[in-house]
């Protein structure tokens, strides 16, 4: 008799296969985004996407966090590269996603296990997630565009991920 999914008796605490490819869908995307900009951040993109995917293969938040640091280098290269405005901020948006989602889906294996239904719940937090990031990016990019004139974009991208490693910082290690 051959065990599958359905009949197994033990419990898979790994993180679903739905919250697992839509984090690696938005991994790929920023890493898709920080290579326009310049190829010198493919190392730091791929380095990244490994990692996440590392991460939402075995359920290790720690490999998340190191996957979501290792594209910041990436989008900082892109963006001094060649990365326009807004496509800086859609990567940027695609990295708070992947992160969100790769927790979420460690958090949902954790407490319900790999093989519940989960789908919906996930998509739904997926959605929200992006929805959340893209009206952030809309007002940042809005008030970039009134009231930062003659400031390089690249300043404030460096200063997002200022405040988003200080935050880690403080939910990390205070």
């Amino acid at each position: 008799m051959s065990v599958s999914p359905s009949n197994s008796l033990e419990f898979d605490a790994r993180p679903s296969i739905t919250g697992a490819a839509v984090a690696l869908l938005f991994g790929a995307l920023v890493t898709l985004l920080a290579t326009m900009g310049s190829m010198i951040a493919t190392p730091f993109a791929f380095a990244g996407l490994l990692s996440i995917g590392y991460g939402v293969t075995v359920g290790s938040t720690r490999a998340v966090d190191t996957g979501t640091a290792g594209f910041v280098p990436a989008i900082a290269i892109g963006t001094a590269g060649s990365l326009s405005d807004p496509l800086t901020v859609s990567a940027v948006v695609c990295l708070y996603t992947a992160w969100d989602v790769a927790h979420n889906a460690i958090g949902v294996g954790e407490q319900l296990g790999r093989w519940t239904e989960t789908t919906r719940l996930e998509l739904i937090h997926a959605g929200g997630t992006l929805v959340v990031g893209a009206l952030t990016a809309g007002i940042v990019l809005l008030f970039y565009q009134v009231t930062v004139e003659g400031l390089p974009f690249a300043a404030l991208v460096f200063v997002a991920l200022g405040g988003v490693l200080l935050l880690w910082i403080l939910d990390h290690w205070v």
